[in-house]
């Protein structure tokens, strides 16, 4: 849904219409007409004798005589002056609305000083090219491709036309896979990582097992006769995972069979010079008791400075070292072939 506010609206002009004095008046009368044009005009001159034309068909006429073709008196359109009493009868003069018979009937005057500018029906053009009716330009500013909006999700001011939407990166929208509302620059990452309708191979490939499954069934892949019959065959010296925690940082987390899980360490509240390594969230778990671990120390050159003890998950109760000028911790877990026997 477009949830995007209005930031400003489209610039519109007024759009001239022509029209006729003929065409509007209630009652037409002779003496507003141009005698040489005979048509009925708004403002007529005339000369020292009161001969009526507009300025348009003087001027023509003045091109070749500069004499009235009513008196022959010579003129100039210097010497020519309106009739401003003809002007005010014009302008009671009653007339209908050029733009809408919806109007009401008024006065010329009213018309030319007020409702001209005024009328909900006068024609108006959009600068996205559009022309319409005064009253029609709310609806229209709604859906005017020149219209600006606010984006509600990123705030970017943009034009309605250029579907800003369909790319804007903090709109939520929905994951092809599993319907989960996400923002659109966070949508390769969770289907990626976090997807649970994405089809991913087992991690443990590389040991021998490499069926796809979806997310959301990993864990009872890991727990399935064939995942587990394809890993009870590898020897028990042979790792099945492995992570290093740095010196200098006190945690690194990993998943482990599904499981969220990390390794850390602290001093030893027994012996101030020792440390104690320890594994989250793995011990309780019910294929602990299917694999054994070892915690080792290296120095800068990656060399065992301290082992740990070959242990199993189920029993893990931390692992406590010398502290000595280690350079990284590194956990490696091992899969048993052969379950042992724990009192």
């Amino acid at each position: 849904m477009d949830n995007s506010l209005p930031f400003s609206d489209p610039k519109f002009s007024e759009e001239i219409i022509e029209y006729s004095l003929e065409d509007v008046f209630v009652n037409k009368k002779d003496i507003y007409n141009c005698s040489i044009c005979l048509e009925m005009k708004p403002v007529l001159y005339q000369c020292y004798n009161g001969h009526l034309n507009c300025l348009q068909c003087w001027e023509n006429h003045l091109k070749t005589r500069k004499t009235c073709p009513v008196c022959r008196l010579n003129i100039s359109l210097q010497t020519l002056g309106k009739n401003l009493a003809l002007e005010l009868f014009l302008s009671q003069e009653i007339m209908k609305c050029p733009y809408s018979d919806l109007c009401e009937y008024m006065n010329y005057g009213t018309f030319k000083d007020k409702h001209i500018r005024e009328c909900e029906y006068r024609s108006i053009k959009c600068e996205c090219l559009a022309i319409m009716k005064f009253n029609e330009l709310e609806k229209h500013q709604k859906q005017c491709p020149k219209s600006k909006l606010s984006c509600s999700h990123c705030q970017t001011v943009f034009f309605r036309d250029l579907n800003h939407l369909e790319i804007c990166d903090e709109m939520n929208i929905s994951c092809h896979q599993c319907q989960t509302k996400i923002k659109r620059k966070e949508l390769i990452d969770h289907v990626r990582d976090a997807c649970p309708k994405t089809k991913i191979i087992c991690p443990f490939k590389y040991l021998g097992c490499g069926d796809d499954f979806y997310r959301q069934d990993k864990r009872s892949h890991f727990t399935s006769d064939q995942h587990i019959n394809v890993c009870m065959g590898i020897g028990s010296d042979q790792p099945v995972f492995m992570t290093t925690l740095e010196k200098g940082t006190f945690e690194t987390t990993f998943e482990f069979l599904g499981v969220d899980s990390a390794l850390s360490y602290q001093k030893s509240d027994t012996e101030d010079k020792d440390l104690v390594a320890i594994i989250h969230n793995l011990g309780n778990q019910p294929f602990a008791k299917d694999y054994d671990y070892i915690i080792n120390l290296y120095d800068k050159n990656n060399k065992i400075i301290s082992s740990g003890v070959k242990s199993c998950l189920l029993k893990y109760n931390g692992q406590i070292f010398g502290l000595q000028d280690f350079q990284s911790i590194k956990l490696t877990i091992f899969k048993k072939n052969q379950l042992p026997q724990y009192t």
